[in-house]
């Protein structure tokens, strides 16, 4: 583990690694990094590196000490702003259908009630007319 700490990060390292590491693997990393600050211990050099290590990568990862970081936050908030106006446009969406249905049916009735009036209208000329 001194040998992948002093290969990978030595000196000034490259964060560019670390940067596009997922969030999920982060954890893991710190958590080798605490295992292997216990062992440092009894490696002045390695110690030194360790510590140098550890502070460069929280330095370049602030979000790695707050949970959630502000731009996290933000997307999250954001997201769920999203989900929202989803919602409300399937919802919008289904009431337009709804509407769209009941205007069919509106103008069904009104050609039904025209047909009955010009029925109507035309039974009472056929009266009118045999008297």
């Amino acid at each position: 583990k001194l040998k992948v700490l002093r290969y990978h990060f030595s000196g000034n390292f490259n964060m560019s690694a670390i940067a596009g590491l997922d969030a999920k693997a982060l954890p893991d990393l710190l958590a080798w990094f605490n295992r292997l600050g216990h062992r440092m211990k009894y490696h002045q050099d390695g110690l030194q590196l360790y510590k140098s290590a550890f502070h460069r990568i929280i330095r370049h990862n602030p979000e790695l000490c707050s949970y959630p970081s502000p731009d996290k936050l933000i997307r999250l908030k954001l997201e769920s702003q999203v989900a929202t106006l989803n919602c409300d446009l399937r919802d919008a969406r289904e009431q337009v259908a709804t509407l769209n249905c009941e205007l069919r049916d509106a103008r069904k009735q009104i050609e039904a009630l025209k047909r009955e009036a010009e029925e109507l209208n035309s039974n009472k000329r056929l009266k009118i007319g045999a008297k």
